[in-house]
């Protein structure tokens, strides 16, 4: 009964935040839907990864899975409120999207950047996590949903990955990308998996979930800085133009992003950080908390309308709203999980 009095609040209240801060961006428009782009990508980037991590633990045996099951469970509640907060870009990318007026030379990209189509593909993603997500509950073992579940979300989610967000910007195209937001979204969902589960009472447990932890960070930061160094080494002007929007006072967001998740990986190198309940709890967080500037990072320094820190204001009050109400609805699913 406490998870219910604590999950349904919060849901509700996260919901309506949520809404005015909607109603906030739909009055200023232009770049403040990019704020919202942002808020509603971090949100599906939660139970994207949760996905990837269930159907890894599936397949490989060992400690990890512990203290990872039970936290990771409640992740596909998550799904509703993310393609919710998708759906007005879906079905209105010119709010966000020069290529909706402006597709460039070609049949294929002028068909395949159109709204309808960019919508489908929006949709069938979302289809795709929920199908996962239903197998993976009713069979305890699904071996053979797990390894074609891990195939399609990569195959199916570099696409996404262009269409939401490297979309944004004309003229620059890295076939890393895709692996880079996969990296963040299962990066960001084993944080905050390891945080619910650093309580974990054998040590043993809280030591495996901590190197597990360091270990997908530094692919996290591998990804990330390849593909600057292949951008940086190939010296295009697509990709010098895109870092060179991220540059400047946007670069703090990337410094920022940076700071919180290395500060929160390089202790867990060591063993007695690892099996301290709060140590692993606090990098964790860190951890996570990284992900928020990231993916701001990604989102609001594009072509078109100018963004400012109201833009940044907005991303930031819409994340915080979309968390809390996704905060609530785990709480709300724990807590069903726990009676059944």
């Amino acid at each position: 009964m406490r998870g219910d009095r604590v999950g349904l609040p919060a849901a509700i209240a996260g919901l309506v935040a949520a809404a005015a801060v909607f109603v906030a961006v739909a009055m200023v428009g232009g770049a403040a839907w990019r704020a919202w782009l942002g808020a509603a990508v971090l949100l599906t980037c939660a139970p994207t990864g949760a996905l990837a991590v269930i159907m890894m633990l599936r397949l490989i045996p060992g400690a990890w899975r512990d203290g990872l099951t039970e936290p990771l469970a409640a992740a596909p509640a998550l799904l509703p409120p993310a393609a919710l907060a998708m759906a007005p870009i879906l079905a209105l990318p010119g709010l966000v999207y020069a290529w909706v007026d402006h597709p460039g030379p070609g049949a294929f990209r002028a068909a395949w950047m159109a709204p309808g189509f960019f919508a489908l593909r929006g949709v069938l993603w979302f289809v795709l996590l929920v199908v996962l997500a239903v197998r993976l509950g009713r069979d305890p073992r699904a071996e053979r949903t797990a390894t074609l579940g891990l195939i399609a979300l990569v195959v199916a989610g570099l696409p996404i990955a262009f269409d939401w967000l490297l979309s944004l910007d004309h003229g620059f195209a890295s076939s890393g990308f895709g692996l880079y937001l996969l990296s963040i979204a299962i990066l960001l969902a084993l944080a905050l998996a390891v945080a619910a589960g650093a309580q974990a009472p054998e040590p043993r447990v809280r030591d495996v979930l901590g190197g597990t932890l360091f270990t997908v960070a530094v692919i996290w930061a591998y990804l990330g800085f390849m593909q600057y160094f292949i951008t940086w080494s190939g010296d295009l002007p697509g990709g010098v133009g895109w870092y060179l929007r991220r540059g400047g006072a946007w670069g703090a967001l990337a410094w920022l992003a940076i700071g919180l998740k290395t500060l929160g990986f390089a202790p867990l190198i060591f063993g007695h950080v690892r099996r301290s309940p709060r140590a692993l709890a606090a990098c964790a967080l860190l951890v996570a908390a990284g992900a928020v500037p990231e993916v701001g990072w990604l989102a609001l320094p594009a072509p078109g309308p100018s963004a400012g820190w109201g833009t940044l204001v907005l991303f930031l009050a819409a994340s915080a709203a979309l968390g809390l109400c996704g905060f609530g609805l785990l709480r709300i699913a724990r807590r069903r999980r726990a009676r059944a």
